[in-house]
């Protein structure tokens, strides 16, 4: 085992190659790229064995895409905590134009660090259907927008 405990790896996937980088706990922590691997599972387990041994904690990520799951199942079932961002959810700085598989692996490992694109967020959990139905009931009448800011509150009440 290294002198690390927790590291953050994502990958930027695509149909035969993927990018991978990785940050480092804390403030200070590197964010580097490692580079491009196949995207086959052998190399991916290779990966995954490798950064193990030297990391206590790891901690993945990678966007939806056009490739599926696999790499989802596969890292879970290597026993690590793999997360799928959506592509929608990912910030974005306004006229960044430019999309490359290592400028993306690495914003999405700042991001991963920083514990913005997990799933089961305040912000983007599953709903309660209770808020619904408690505004439906009280104000039927209510309709549009004025609807949707009732929804709001009552589902930052009622968590």
């Amino acid at each position: 085992m290294g002198d690390y405990s927790v590291a953050y790896v994502t990958f930027d996937t695509a149909k035969l190659r993927s990018a991978v980088s990785i940050a480092e706990n804390g403030r200070a922590g590197e964010v580097r790229f490692l580079g491009e691997i196949e995207n086959t599972e052998a190399a991916t387990v290779k990966l995954v064995q490798k950064l193990a041994s030297r990391y206590r904690s790891l901690t993945f990520c990678y966007e939806a895409g056009p490739t599926g799951y696999e790499l989802y199942r596969l890292i879970k079932r290597l026993g690590h905590d793999c997360l799928v961002a959506a592509p929608s959810l990912i910030p974005r700085k306004a006229g960044d134009r430019v999309k490359t598989n290592r400028r993306d692996a690495l914003s999405l490992a700042k991001l991963l660090r920083a514990g913005k694109p997990r799933p089961g967020d305040q912000s983007k959990r599953l709903c309660d259907p209770t808020p619904y139905r408690i505004s439906r009931q009280f104000f039927p009448c209510v309709r549009g927008a004025s609807h949707r800011h009732l929804q709001r509150v009552f589902a930052r009440f009622s968590a």
